[in-house]
């Protein structure tokens, strides 16, 4: 390259303003879970056990155990991507880690709604009007999965099965939610 055109190139290169690296993505803005006073001091009664320093925080690569702890199920994948966010070794509390919290409870196990759990039920629907076979029933739930007792069965059933010994699978799912529901809210004393 001859000498003039040399310089002129290394004159272009002092002009132009230098790259700048590209910042990496801000993570995605999370929102903490709503939850009562009472859930929200015992989770954080629960964090507290994770807590190696006593400091008040736990590190980063802790995230997935603790989830798991409060009953979530989060994907390797979305923990990989909680620690990759917060660093494996930085240490943070309980506050900074409620939006993660938040975000794990958005993948829930399907049978937390009506839809997924009356979905799931119509396996035992052969013919596609509502109502399964209280007996075919019994037997699943009896074998498959995790077992119940006779006893359990009985109890889970009783009232729900029609002279034919049919389930209505609408008033099954309301039942078992219903029920779900009213053991986790307190109850009102009479005076």
């Amino acid at each position: 390259m001859p000498p003039k055109a040399a310089a002129k190139k290394e004159a272009a290169k002092k002009e132009e303003p230098p790259k700048e690296e590209p910042k990496p993505a801000a993570p995605p803005k999370r929102e903490a879970p709503k939850l009562d006073e009472g859930v929200l001091e015992d989770f954080k009664d629960w964090y507290t056990l994770f807590d190696e320093m006593g400091d008040g925080k736990i590190y980063g690569r802790q995230i997935g155990d603790v989830l798991r702890s409060f009953g979530e199920n989060p994907t390797v994948a979305l923990c990989d991507q909680f620690i990759k966010e917060i660093g494996d070794d930085k240490r943070i509390d309980f506050d900074t880690f409620l939006p993660y919290l938040g975000e794990a409870m958005k993948f829930r196990d399907p049978f937390d709604n009506y839809e997924a759990f009356q979905e799931c039920l119509k396996c035992y629907d052969k013919d596609g009007i509502g109502v399964i076979d209280s007996a075919a029933f019994r037997h699943g739930l009896s074998y498959l999965g995790e077992k119940l007792k006779d006893e359990e069965i009985e109890e889970l059933m009783s009232g729900l099965e029609d002279g034919d010994g049919r389930i209505n699978i609408d008033g099954f799912c309301t039942f078992l939610l219903k029920e779900g529901k009213d053991a986790e809210e307190p109850k009102e004393e009479k005076k």
